[in-house]
């Protein structure tokens, strides 16, 4: 792909496996698993949405998701029993700087298990394959020692931190910024 192409939206993403997930889009039956991990502040208390409060919220979450022509994330399900067990997205689309930004949550129960970074390597591997990405990005809390230790894993470079940059959950949070270009990918690659 030449710097004058496009960058492709995410519409309609494929489904992914890997060895121990599929990555596909949501479904309105995933409602009990995503209210597991959604509803659990432990889990929620370092991302950007609220802690769901009722299995309507959810529903209503998963309602918006299943409209969007752009921008839904992937429902990361387990091949062994099918259950969901978190999310992996990408957002916040510029096609004309072919950029974009990427964010995970997983329920807490599954935590240490090398599911993240597994399911993102996927994720990031088809972004630049396949839909145009020069530069993907993410954004980690400080505190959140854990998303920043999958993204470096990942192969994603910390670019710096932007001071009480987002206001959540009653307080004012640092964020760390990380970046991964295709060169970087492509580098990451062929090192495989």
């Amino acid at each position: 792909m030449t710097p004058s192409e496009p960058a492709l939206f995410p519409a309609g993403l494929p489904t992914l496996e890997t060895n121990r997930l599929v990555l596909r889009p949501f479904l309105p039956a995933d409602l009990e698993d995503v209210f597991a991990y959604a509803s659990d502040p432990e889990t929620t208390r370092l991302v950007r949405f609220d802690t769901h409060r009722d299995r309507g919220v959810t529903a209503r979450w998963l309602a918006d998701v299943g409209a969007r022509e752009a921008g839904a994330p992937w429902a990361l399900e387990l091949k062994e029993g099918g259950r969901v067990i978190g999310s992996l997205g990408a957002r916040d689309w510029e096609p004309g700087n072919r950029c974009a930004e990427v964010g995970f949550v997983l329920n807490r129960e599954f935590w240490g298990r090398g599911l993240v970074p597994e399911a993102l390597r996927a994720a990031v591997d088809d972004l630049f394959a396949h839909r145009g990405v020069n530069r993907l990005q993410a954004h980690a809390m400080v505190e959140n020692a854990a998303s920043a230790a999958v993204l470096v894993k990942c192969g994603f470079a910390i670019e710096g931190v932007q001071r009480e940059r987002v206001f959540l959950k009653g307080a004012f949070h640092d964020i760390r910024l990380f970046g991964l270009l295709r060169s970087d990918w492509e580098a990451l690659r062929a090192a495989r």
